[in-house]
């Protein structure tokens, strides 16, 4: 199966079977049965006894306010005031804006480097508890800007981030207790640093699962809804970079998506606990065991619902459209998907709502080409859904981007496959499009090959012979055949390509 994920990892871990079979997962399930199939999920207050509170193992279960949310957020933008409020403060760590252009990446850097060494001072060499928070302080409010790029963390050296990942776990295993604010903190930096792959043996190593899932499945009773909301999105967000790097195994055998599920339900409303969760699924999807689990849980409706409710959501649409495509990689997947009402269609609304956004249709892509491949079921339905213009408008929007094109000629080629398909295909233009793409990315052996065979399908009408012959078909795929030699399809399809044109010669004899 495809592994490129909007998640920057490689996940393609092999995942034990998750525990859904508990009873804990049986009354989750009836929670999810109550959800309104117009498009939303009960919250934990309506939810009752059966609260995803009560089900992650809390002693004391407790009713969310409809307006979490917003207060959560209210509380998030407070308490990074205050610690902007601290850097400035602080002249040493006043910070300069980030500059545009081709320095905006390097001046990132090097703000990163530096913070992570004031940092590192702060709480590995001197020690002192005081200056430790005001420093954890200080760097939360730098790296949570909303210009700093997700990759940022990747410039610090890997040795130092390693050993202050250390040494903010013995903090949070000395304070966290009973320093609530102390624990935020060090959890909020140590959710930046994990993006740093070179982070994750020295997490696992401190014994840094057991530290972040026991304040994800143990929240204290003393604290606020607000609060209790502020950790299982930090703790979430860590798991889910665990989940990009070396930490993935640890992630696997602590049966985290279990939580990730659980939190969505609990916390329909709060988007980065609905990012998180669904970057832990994606990966977990790669699993069949865990494949099989997620579709007797039903859980695929989970996701439907979260992508119509963050239907303008950039983010939680690309993850969720990854969840999507990892979900339709054998037939039970393709089955479920065809099964849950509306979930074709809302791969389509996030075509149209982010026709500009190259990562989202990627995904929406790929999931359409894992949903409709030797399905004539689902690609009737994505005819019907105008998947073709969308396809064919995608290209043209991104000619420069190898994977979309990759994608859409994958999509293209399946769709092909289907007599009733070829003509709106050849009236789209998709025959110009994709040698197009062929010509543009003469040694990407993943845009040729599926670009000739989705011609190979849909070349076989008079007017789509026409469009191959003018616009030079012959040529192209010759060039491509030369190409890529032993690649089967490219050689096989492109045979029958140039046998129709009449071409003769070496290519077309190979």
């Amino acid at each position: 199966a495809d592994t490129t994920s909007p998640h920057k990892a490689n996940c393609t871990m092999s995942y034990e079977r998750l525990q859904l079979g508990s009873p804990e997962s049986q009354e989750l399930k009836g929670a999810l049965h109550r959800a309104d199939r117009s498009g939303s999920v009960v919250s934990a207050a309506e939810a009752g006894a059966e609260s995803p509170r009560r089900l992650s193992g809390a002693s004391k279960s407790k009713s969310v306010p409809d307006n979490l949310a917003q207060r959560a957020e209210a509380e998030a933008e407070a308490e990074k005031r205050d610690a902007a409020a601290a850097v400035r403060r602080d002249p040493a760590q006043q910070q300069q804006p980030f500059a545009s252009g081709a320095a905006h990446e390097h001046a990132q850097q090097t703000a990163v480097r530096t913070a992570v060494t004031n940092l590192f001072e702060s709480v590995c060499v001197r020690c002192r508890p005081e200056e430790a928070s005001a420093a954890l302080r200080s760097f939360n409010a730098l790296v949570s800007c909303d210009a700093m790029s997700h990759t940022a963390a990747s410039a610090a050296d890997e040795l130092v981030v390693a050993s202050l990942v250390e040494a903010l776990l013995r903090l949070l295993a000395r304070y966290g207790a009973s320093d609530s604010d102390c624990a935020l903190d060090t959890l909020r930096a140590v959710a930046f640093l994990t993006r740093h792959g070179g982070s994750h043996d020295a997490f696992v190593q401190a014994d840094g699962m057991h530290l972040v899932l026991r304040r994800l499945r143990e929240p204290s009773a003393n604290e606020t809804p607000e609060r209790t909301c502020a950790f299982v999105s930090v703790c979430l967000r860590i798991m889910a970079n665990l989940c990009g790097g070396k930490g993935q195994e640890a992630v696997r055998n602590a049966h985290v998506a279990n939580d990730a599920v659980k939190q969505m339900v609990a916390y329909p409303e709060v988007a980065p606990v609905q990012e998180s969760a669904l970057i832990v699924l994606a990966s977990a999807l790669l699993a069949e065991e865990y494949l099989v689990e997620f579709l007797q849980h039903g859980l695929t409706h989970l996701v439907v619902v979260t992508l119509r409710r963050y239907a303008s959501h950039r983010r939680v649409t690309e993850l969720g459209m990854w969840c999507l495509r990892n979900l339709c990689v054998d037939t039970k997947g393709q089955k479920a998907v065809l099964e849950c009402a509306g979930t074709l269609e809302t791969g389509i609304s996030a075509m149209r709502t982010f026709s500009d956004c190259e990562t989202v249709l990627v995904q929406v892509l790929a999931f359409f080409h894992n949903a409709s491949f030797m399905s004539a079921r689902v690609i009737a339905e994505l005819l019907r859904l105008d998947c073709v213009p969308l396809t064919v408008a995608a290209m043209r929007q991104f000619p420069d981007s190898s994977v979309l094109q990759t994608k859409a000629c994958c999509v293209l080629a399946s769709l092909a496959e289907e007599k009733q398909t070829k003509k709106a295909l050849v009236d789209a233009g998709a025959v110009v499009l994709l040698l197009g793409a062929i010509n543009k990315n003469p040694t990407n052996v993943g845009v040729v090959e599926m670009a000739v065979v989705a011609l190979g399908n849909i070349v076989t009408s008079e007017p789509a012979k026409q469009q191959f012959k003018i616009h030079g078909g012959a040529a192209a795929i010759s060039k491509a055949v030369q190409q890529f030699p032993q690649r089967p399809p490219i050689v096989q399809y492109g045979r029958v390509l140039l046998k129709q044109e009449g071409s003769t010669g070496d290519c077309a004899l190979m």
